[in-house]
């Protein structure tokens, strides 16, 4: 691909980004188009187009490979993320999609959550994947039989407007119900599958209000005084200090306040520890967060 081979790359999509608009999925994209041309002295030009599992097997030439960034390099950053489970168009652009898709990886993977493919997370991403570091999106339903009247009226609501994501997932926070309900599918077509009961910021120190998307995550941090911490376990970023987590904890592991379903804390969105873990595991980074 050097000196006289000039690299042809057929676009197959467009990544828009914008704080509301999501990247539209298609799974079964593959590269049809990833011709090389090379001009001989007899002005002959051949072509030769190099497979999936080439560009899969390839890695990229440059050791970082970021934002607006496009070309060969960055489809084969997609490539290796299909092959952990994420669904990103094979496009070449290195745009909102695949900087999501980067984030999580590198969370799940107890590296840098920076959203650039750097060197250490480009041989991460070129070993082999297991079922154990998968991605594996938040598709299963976990409502109950009492949730049918649930599920439908906000169904319904989220798919009459043109509600959209980064990912496969969506959350909804409901302030006057001090719930949160979590999607799984796509715009107009999002199918409820979990939701439980928060607690939310108290008047004086309010929970944020509108659309935002799933930051950085983290096991535990610890809060209060040094006298009296207070320790809050699966912390998933809501928009800066406002994050979702489990109630509070003591330094011993004792629960020093469990309540739920009232407004109590300091503006994030306290969860069980089971609904904690749910979203640090299983909602990834980028999808779409509406507070209300």
């Amino acid at each position: 691909m050097r000196n006289k081979k000039t690299v042809i790359l057929g676009i197959i999509g467009m990544m828009v980004i914008g704080a509301s608009i999501g990247y539209k999925v298609k799974s079964n994209d593959i590269i049809k188009k990833n011709s090389l041309t090379v001009s001989s002295s007899k002005s002959k030009t051949v072509h030769k187009t190099k497979t999936k599992a080439e560009l899969d097997s390839e890695r990229p030439d440059k050791s970082i490979i970021k934002a607006s960034d496009k070309g060969e390099d960055v489809i084969r950053i997609q490539t290796r993320l299909k092959k952990y489970g994420y669904n990103v168009v094979l496009d070449g652009d290195y745009g909102e999609g695949v900087i999501y898709a980067v984030m999580d990886f590198q969370q799940r993977h107890n590296l840098i959550t920076s959203g650039k493919a750097t060197a250490e997370t480009i041989d991460v991403l070129y070993k082999t994947p297991t079922k154990d570091n998968m991605y594996k999106p938040a598709t299963q339903s976990l409502l109950s039989v009492n949730d049918v009247d649930v599920k439908s009226t906000y169904e319904s609501k989220l798919n009459s407007g043109e509600n959209t994501s980064s990912t496969n997932n969506y959350i909804l926070v409901d302030l006057s119900q001090q719930r949160v309900y979590v999607f799984y599918g796509s715009m107009h077509n999002w199918k409820l599958i979990n939701t439980f009961s928060c607690g939310s910021g108290k008047a004086e120190t309010p929970t944020v209000t509108g659309y935002f998307r799933v930051g950085i995550k983290g096991l535990n941090f610890k809060s209060g005084t040094d006298a009296a911490p207070v320790y809050c376990k699966y912390f998933t970023q809501i928009s800066g200090n406002y994050l979702f987590h489990s109630i509070l904890y003591d330094k011993s592991g004792n629960v020093i306040d469990g309540n739920l379903g009232a407004v109590e804390s300091h503006g994030c969105i306290r969860l069980a520890l089971e609904n904690a873990k749910y979203i640090y595991d299983n909602i990834p980074i980028g999808s779409t967060i509406h507070v209300k």
